[in-house]
């Protein structure tokens, strides 16, 4: 269920959400230089992660519960390799680099998708995050 991204039922399969947590490292700074920043999450390569795609979710930082969009990807429109998980907490704009995070994933958004430009990627990751906003997590 986690392998497939199908998030929601893990959920209730494990009595809880499904959760990753490490360090936040530095990425490679394509959210910031958007406008977007994200935490990268340093997370344990043995793990069972959720498929590519876009999720809604919450991150802990500090024992404070933010609503979140989060990426599990290789950042496809910058033809990256590396897997990363990134989370883009809404409404928050601090510097949490080598702080401990938990993502908690709530629901699988889409897939992950190669944009023919920076501007598009912008505007659907705007468009995620105003889904994100008006959900209930």
């Amino acid at each position: 269920m986690i392998k497939s991204g199908d998030v929601e039922k893990a959920e209730r399969f494990l009595g809880r959400r499904f959760c990753i947590e490490g360090r936040v490292v530095r990425g490679l700074q394509n959210g910031s230089k958007m406008g977007i920043p994200t935490a990268n999450v340093d997370y344990d390569k043995n793990m069972a992660l959720p498929c590519e795609g876009v999720y809604a979710g919450i991150t802990y930082v500090d024992g404070k519960r933010l609503k979140s969009v989060i990426n599990v990807g290789r950042n496809l429109t910058f033809d990256a390799s590396e897997l990363t998980i990134e989370s883009h907490i809404l409404g928050f704009n601090e510097d949490i680099y080598d702080k401990h995070i938990r993502v908690s994933f709530a629901k699988r958004m889409r897939g992950d998708i190669k944009f023919n430009s920076v501007d598009e990627l912008i505007n659907q990751i705007k468009s995620d995050i105003c889904q994100v906003e008006k959900m209930t997590l």
